[in-house]
């Protein structure tokens, strides 16, 4: 009986395994007839509200992704897979489709390359979340079929990061910083700039603005008031040093400001050493 059993268990893996390798990169049903587009493979499309007006929003890769941290390497748990684990990797651009307009393309790869023009640092997008009880499961029978038969992960979390009243941007892990700090930008269009972006800072308003996760999170939720995060602790990873910024977003700008701290002997923060002077 027990052979029997396993025969029909590893049939069943072997038809959910095919099952898993054939399914479309799609973001849900209703894109399931429309995977290829004229620009590239759809990976996540929503529909948006702006304005009274509805449009599409699509993540759309433009070269056939490749998986990275995927769930039969051994280090999709670790630090540097923090945000990536269970994800894929290529030429990643966004793409704004509205009625009566000419759509509009962002091109996501050139913020991930940081001046590396080997074509090395492309795109990392999450595809399927890791859930609680992976750790415990992740050298059991089958393991990375079924992480293969979850839905995809949603990438375009919109979110009004810099309080203009409307939630019409999301974040975009470009790295991961040791250990497992998620560091990105955030993208979309807002008030004052009303096309496709990566949004900057009052203080530089030339450069993408690249913050944790939790730092954009104290943003969005900081409604004109500013607000104090630890963007590096004393002790992290060896440091002598706390940075912490003070970040406040309201009516379209985000403003940001740093202090630096020298550490104690007994790792905690002492005295200042660097204040920037500008006032939020």
């Amino acid at each position: 009986m027990n052979i029997y059993l396993k025969t029909y268990k590893l049939f069943l893996l072997l038809i959910l395994s095919i099952m898993a390798v054939m399914s479309p990169p799609i973001a849900d049903a209703a894109a399931a007839s429309e995977v290829k587009s004229k620009t590239g493979i759809l990976r996540e499309q929503q529909t948006i509200v702006i304005d009274g007006i509805a449009e599409q929003w699509r993540l759309e890769w433009m070269t056939m992704p490749i998986p990275n941290c995927n769930p039969e390497s051994e280090g999709w748990s670790s630090c540097p897979c923090a945000g990536f684990s269970f994800g894929e990797q290529g030429d990643l651009v966004l793409v704004r489709i509205r009625p009566g307009k000419k759509d509009e393309h962002l091109q996501l790869t050139p913020y991930f390359m940081n001046g590396d023009t080997t074509g090395q640092s492309l795109p990392i997008l999450r595809r399927w979340d890791p859930i609680e009880s992976d750790f415990d499961q992740r050298y059991s029978f089958g393991f990375p079929i079924m992480v293969r038969l979850r839905p995809l992960a949603q990438v375009m979390n919109l979110t009004d990061y810099d309080n203009d009243g409307r939630a019409t941007e999301f974040f975009v892990q470009l790295e991961s910083v040791p250990c497992g700090k998620r560091s990105g930008i955030v993208v979309g269009i807002s008030r004052d700039n009303p096309h496709l972006h990566a949004f900057t800072s009052t203080k530089n308003n030339k450069e993408p603005l690249s913050l944790y996760d939790y730092e954009w999170e104290a943003l969005s939720r900081s409604k004109g008031r500013a607000v104090r995060v630890i963007d590096w602790a004393c002790g992290d990873h060896g440091s002598d040093g706390e940075t912490e910024l003070e970040v406040k977003a309201t009516k379209g700008k985000i403003y940001i400001k740093s202090r630096s701290y020298q550490c104690t002997e007994s790792g905690d923060r002492g005295r200042l050493i660097k204040k920037e002077p500008e006032s939020l």
